[in-house]
């Protein structure tokens, strides 16, 4: 699926794969959010913090689209100039697209859409039993105790559970 899809798509897919994205966040993503190797961008649905740090892969593609936008604008858009997911909901040109590009590919099986990537985030990434920082790169809420106190989640970890969803994705699993 991914060596199949186009630019545009393998960028979201990775980003999918490599940082817990949804459709929203997609749609959110601004070109100044693209700084080197991290993506430092509270999650939008909830407004909690979360941190991932990218792929090279997800860098090389990011940084493409990045230098064809103005700094303070939305990365990806429509081809009409439109946010990808409207507000209200109706227009997702994320899960359109992927729904087309599995079909393309002939892997197609229903009630499996992008967002099933932000979950295979989790199951990967969990295998490293490094659930706070999990949690922290997919900007769950944490209400525990633990959490009060938690002063913040270094980077070396942050890397660790991403890097260790890039090897299993290198390692052609998917």
């Amino acid at each position: 699926l991914y060596q199949n899809s186009p630019r545009r798509e393998q960028a979201w897919i990775l980003l999918g794969l490599n940082c817990g994205y949804g459709n929203s966040d997609l749609s959110r993503l601004r070109v100044s959010d693209v700084q080197g190797e991290w993506l430092d961008v509270p999650r939008g649905k909830t407004g909690e913090d979360r941190k991932a740090w990218l792929f090279p892969e997800s860098r090389k593609l990011l940084t493409h689209f990045a230098a064809e936008r103005p700094a303070d604008e939305l990365l990806f858009l429509t081809k009409d100039g439109l946010p990808l997911v409207s507000n209200d909901g109706k227009r997702d040109a994320v899960a359109s697209s992927f729904k087309k590009l599995k079909a393309s590919c002939g892997c197609v099986r229903h009630g499996v859409g992008f967002y099933a990537l932000r979950h295979v985030f989790e199951t990967v990434a969990g295998e490293t039993s490094d659930q706070v920082a999990v949690n922290y790169v997919m900007g769950h809420s944490d209400n525990s105790m633990a959490a009060v106190y938690r002063e913040g989640i270094s980077d070396e970890r942050v890397k660790k559970v991403c890097s260790a969803v890039r090897d299993w994705f290198l390692a052609g699993k998917p």
